[in-house]
């Protein structure tokens, strides 16, 4: 049976290649909640199992899968196109920090990618290493098809990674199905290029390197800093970390994990420093004026100004943090508590922003995540809009409302069993 839902989920895979979702979003929408029920189908066969399939015929499967997103052209995300435009820039040896797409000293180096660039008039929100991966990429082939070949790449690492994580936990290598088949990450790492897949690759890398040996829980450090110089949100978790190799290794060993983190992350901003004042412009716009498909923030703005809303919510997240080092929650249950709570707390929750909590579904079984990856895809219903981006206010009701509701029902019967508190937020 396992093979007959990943065969149906494949046909609706190709079925979306075929569509265009920014013409015709409700006919992209319904493909994709079709190729959810498969891969949910799919988890349910693989959970009541006794004999699991091997684990290549897996990670075979799921390389098929990315293979079909391939052929799909990069219509849902146009972020692709910065990327290689601020590779592009950085190769001829501009500051995408501090000049906008649209800058006049730029207008040499105009084409048809940098024509395509979402907000011209805004700089780069990416940190330094993102930057790196973006002229490796422009320098190789500036084309979409780069940075979707790169990010789909390191979407495959997060499953290896994802093995060696359920190995530690001596849960079934089979459950990693239950993020490698899920069309979410399928799509936007495939289709859309996504540069998130290479930090969720180093922060899952982190924390196998910060189970093991008191000198790969140092290297950890590094591949925690690495992280948060692709993705910004990485560096949530540097608390955890620190408090874990302490308990493990004592306050020396935390003291020069801190110290490498520092030193990977200072070294990386080196080539920027004569520019420093301008490496937040780009992010303080993003953190004050960005706002789509928001859930708890869109509440808390119905009551609260808009800054006022933000503050709110940087404050609940950071309360959150020293809320899971004071349980002493494990890394990879905290990882999954922090990503899972930016996600809903964010004025901004892009698809494609999911896609960091749900390795984590495979650690954790988590039925309400699991349900919010395939009803995100309603989030695509902006491209409806008269002038092609409009949110419709009732789509986050029905978007976000099933996964509250099964969320607190499965809290619930956790709780009836007496599971830790980080596992039951699943």
């Amino acid at each position: 049976m396992l093979l007959v839902w990943a065969l149906l989920e494949g046909v609706t895979l190709l079925f979306l290649t075929t569509t265009a979702p920014r013409a015709m979003p409700w006919l992209f929408i319904v493909g994709y909640l079709a190729a959810f029920v498969a891969f949910v189908k799919a988890v349910t066969v693989l959970r009541g199992v006794s004999k699991l399939p091997p684990l290549w015929s897996i990670v075979l499967v799921s390389l098929c899968f990315r293979l079909l997103a391939l052929s799909m052209p990069p219509n849902l995300s146009d972020d692709l196109f910065r990327y290689l435009w601020e590779g592009h820039v950085g190769l001829h040896g501009f500051n995408p920090f501090v000049l906008a797409p649209n800058a006049p000293e730029l207008i040499p180096l105009s084409d048809a990618i940098q024509a395509q660039v979402n907000h011209p008039d805004v700089p780069s929100v990416y940190p330094p290493l993102a930057h790196a991966l973006f002229q490796m990429l422009a320098s190789i082939h500036y084309a979409p098809l780069a940075p979707r070949l790169c990010f789909m790449a390191w979407d495959l690492v997060t499953v290896g990674m994802l093995v060696l994580l359920l190995r530690r936990k001596k849960l079934p290598e089979a459950w990693v199905l239950i993020y490698a088949w899920n069309p979410l990450p399928i799509l936007e790492f495939g289709v859309s290029g996504h540069l998130d897949s290479a930090a969720i690759a180093l922060l899952l890398a982190a924390l196998v390197a910060g189970y093991q040996t008191r000198t790969r829980s140092l290297i950890s450090a590094g591949l925690l800093a690495a992280s948060t110089l692709v993705k910004l949100l990485a560096v949530a978790l540097l608390p955890v970390l620190l408090v874990h190799i302490r308990r493990r290794y004592g306050v020396r060993t935390a003291l020069l994990a801190l110290g490498i983190f520092v030193a990977t992350v200072a070294f990386a901003f080196l080539p920027y420093l004569t520019d420093l004042g301008s490496l937040s412009t780009g992010l303080a716009r993003y953190g004050q004026h960005w706002r789509f498909n928001a859930s708890v923030f869109a509440l808390a703005r119905l009551l609260l100004e808009d800054s006022n809303a933000r503050a709110l919510m940087g404050g609940i997240f950071a309360l959150l943090i020293a809320m899971v080092v004071y349980l002493r929650l494990e890394p990879d249950r905290a990882a999954f508590v922090l990503t899972g709570a930016f996600f809903l707390l964010s004025p901004t929750a892009h698809p494609w922003y999911l896609c960091w909590v749900l390795p984590f579904t495979a650690l954790f079984w988590s039925p309400a995540w699991l349900l919010l990856s395939g009803t995100v895809a309603l989030s695509y219903s902006v491209f409806s809009g008269a002038d092609g981006w409009e949110e419709l206010s009732w789509v986050p009701w029905l978007e976000y409302l099933p996964f509250v509701v099964v969320l607190a029902w499965h809290m619930r019967v956790s709780s009836s069993l007496k599971r830790p508190w980080g596992q039951a937020c699943g």
